[in-house]
């Protein structure tokens, strides 16, 4: 059972496992803004800020709107490297 799904199913399942990290990754660095915002609003003292939070105080409450646009577009390469970064480390050299 292990050497079948080691070399029929896991690679059949690959692409969409890539897919789901991610998503996954992008989630980590997005999603959790509305849990810290509707828990704690940023907890005591900024404690539990987050980066998305931050960015949301910064352009709209303290209205620096080119700074929380700055922070989104640096979130935002972050996240294309470090996916980039999966897929060359994952790359599957039996495809072209």
């Amino acid at each position: 059972p292990w050497q079948q799904f080691w070399h029929i199913t896991f690679p059949l399942i690959a692409e969409t496992t890539k897919t789901c990290v991610i998503f996954f990754l992008i989630n980590a660095f997005t999603g959790v803004y509305s849990l810290v915002k509707t828990m704690t609003e940023g907890g005591p003292a900024h404690g539990s800020e987050v980066v998305t939070s931050y960015m949301y105080e910064a352009a709209f409450v303290r209205s620096k709107f080119g700074v929380g646009t700055a922070m989104g577009v640096a979130m935002v390469v972050l996240v294309a490297i470090l996916s980039a970064i999966f897929l060359i480390l994952t790359k599957n050299k039996d495809q072209d």
